[in-house]
């Protein structure tokens, strides 16, 4: 076998079964942010709550990233962060005007957002003139 058959034998067998779901799903839902889409599918995916292969310096940082995740993911959603603790908690979200909640997290302006600071000078210059 020629390194290059090595190599399509790899791929075949350990890449292509994650990749393609992956691509198949950043498809369909079409996220905003890819990599944070794609670290978020292949955790739940194909590490779970399986830690078992970690150090524990290596669970505690996950632990950490995940919780990370869960924050910046509340903070483009935060319907998200409640529907989670009510998941956690074991009760169903409810439509009652009753509910209250005690703090909003708040939402970060993104950075490079809102109106335009400059217009390119072909905007106004002589190269778009009507003739």
């Amino acid at each position: 076998k020629t390194k290059m058959d090595e190599s399509k034998e790899y791929i075949d067998a350990h890449v292509d079964p994650i990749l393609e779901p992956l691509v198949t799903e950043i498809l369909l839902n079409r996220p905003e942010n890819i990599p944070l889409f794609m670290v978020g599918w292949i955790s739940e995916k194909h590490l779970g709550k399986n830690t078992q292969m970690l150090s524990s310096e290596e669970r505690k940082e996950l632990e950490a990233l995940r919780e990370e995740v869960r924050r910046l993911r509340a903070e483009v959603d935060p319907e998200q962060l409640i529907r989670e603790a009510q998941t956690a908690s074991g009760t169903e979200s409810s439509d009652n005007e009753d509910d209250y909640i005690d703090e909003l997290p708040v939402a970060r302006k993104l950075a490079g957002r809102g109106p335009r600071s400059s217009i390119s000078a072909e905007a106004y210059g002589k190269y778009n003139k009507m003739e």
